[in-house]
């Protein structure tokens, strides 16, 4: 260490994490769980929707709704 005070070592590193932590949340955490919580959960409920009508369908129609989609 030397020369350098380790408390003002300690608090600039306390300092430079806490920045960084909020920059963290605000610029890349909350926009990526907004994007996730949207799509993603529209995504889980297709899939989920999919394959709970699936047991009820006769396998032409789950074909022509696969074919539907892969259209869009």
């Amino acid at each position: 260490m030397g020369d350098y005070n380790k408390y003002l070592i300690l608090s600039r590193t306390i300092t430079l994490m806490i920045t960084v932590s909020f920059i963290i949340l605000k610029y890349i955490a909350g926009p990526l769980s907004n994007y996730l919580e949207k799509y993603l959960g529209l995504i889980i409920d297709f899939f989920l929707n999919l394959q709970y009508n699936s047991a009820s369908l006769d396998t032409k129609k789950i074909e022509k709704m696969s074919n539907s989609i892969s259209d869009k």
